[in-house]
């Protein structure tokens, strides 16, 4: 596969050439990469998002602009084209690392607030948590001023980063909500509910991702969480079993109710970074799930270790073959990957 450079004057004057091609400088091509540019001249950028509104396939690798030449840092029209090519609705692609097959995960808006926070925003409801002895302070994930930081805050992280399409829908990890069962209960729906109503506004692709290790929390009976997964249209969720190859939820959760699932490998939480991993136990497990019937809904493998880096490297290999394998012996067919879900 082969490339040109193409300098700012190129890009300024080029044209469309129509058949999917811009004629950039004497020559016509189909796609322009932009590697790594933070700081770009707005008149070239202004031109690119002509070619990509004509059907120019724009990619950005690692970054996308926020800078120009013109006008210094933070240009606001420089942003705002890079919201409008590479946000949930534009046509442009941001790669991450440097690699197509690395999908970026969109975390979720925090809901958490700071001290006087309340008295500043007295009509909307606060409800409190409490992590290991740490009180915290939530807005209730209804209340539309929760709805509005979710939307820009999901926004601007698209712009600046591209979009894959996929998007955590509640980050309650162990956080105990304090109050009545019915405020705990009403809480713990609120938030991946409202998440993934304000998720297919902006982008109506987008796929939601359910963290099983929330649900292994004693707020968490397996009732509350069947109506967690089942209150959300299953063809758009994907519930992530967090620490299957320890403590599996989907058996004691009948396979989350027929929503599609991910296995994940957790391994190692923080601090406990020495090399070390039963690679049998895991291959076993693998097989397990590949072929059992009940599990057709596992779309994939997912290492999910709590500290940097992984030690099962055997695992995003192995995926695709063991979901193929179910493919085969479930006779339909059926996804596999370490990375995408879907």
């Amino acid at each position: 596969m082969g490339g040109d450079v193409a300098d700012t004057d190129s890009i300024i004057s080029s044209t469309w050439a129509g058949g999917g091609r811009a004629k950039i400088g004497t020559e016509q091509y189909r796609v322009l990469i932009l590697p790594g540019v933070r700081t770009v001249s707005l008149a070239a950028y202004r031109q690119i998002e002509k070619l990509a509104e004509d059907g120019m396939r724009v990619i950005a690798v690692g970054a996308v602009p926020e800078n120009s030449a013109e006008h210094g840092a933070d240009d606001p029209e420089v942003i705002s084209i890079s919201r409008k090519l590479f946000g949930p609705r534009g046509t442009g692609i941001l790669v991450r690392s440097g690699s197509a097959m690395m999908a970026n995960l969109r975390a979720a808006a925090r809901d958490d607030v700071p001290a006087g926070f309340a008295s500043r925003y007295p009509d909307t409801p606060i409800l409190e948590g409490e992590w290991s002895g740490t009180t915290s302070s939530f807005m209730a994930p209804s209340s539309s001023l929760s709805r509005k930081v979710c939307r820009a805050f999901l926004e601007e992280y698209s712009s600046r980063y591209g979009n894959d399409h996929l998007y955590v829908l509640a980050d309650l990890s162990e956080t105990a909500i304090k109050g009545s069962d019915e405020a705990k209960r009403k809480y713990v729906l609120d938030l991946p509910r409202v998440n993934f109503e304000v998720i297919r506004e902006i982008d109506p692709q987008g796929i939601g991702l359910l963290q099983g290790w929330t649900f292994l929390g004693k707020e968490w009976p397996a009732a509350r969480a069947r109506e967690c997964i089942q209150q959300l249209p299953a063809e758009s969720i994907r519930v992530v079993d967090f620490w299957a190859e320890r403590q599996p939820l989907y058996k004691q959760m009948d396979y989350f109710a027929g929503t599609p699932w991910i296995f994940g490998i957790l391994n190692s939480f923080g601090g406990d970074a020495h090399l070390h991993g039963d690679m049998r136990m895991l291959g076993k497990q693998m097989k397990t799930v590949s072929q059992d019937a009940q599990a057709r809904k596992c779309t994939g493998f997912a290492l999910v270790n709590e500290v940097s880096g992984d030690f099962y490297r055997g695992a995003p290999a192995a995926a695709p073959e063991l979901a193929a394998h179910h493919a085969l012996s479930a006779g339909r067919s059926h996804h596999g990957s370490p990375i995408r879900a879907d």
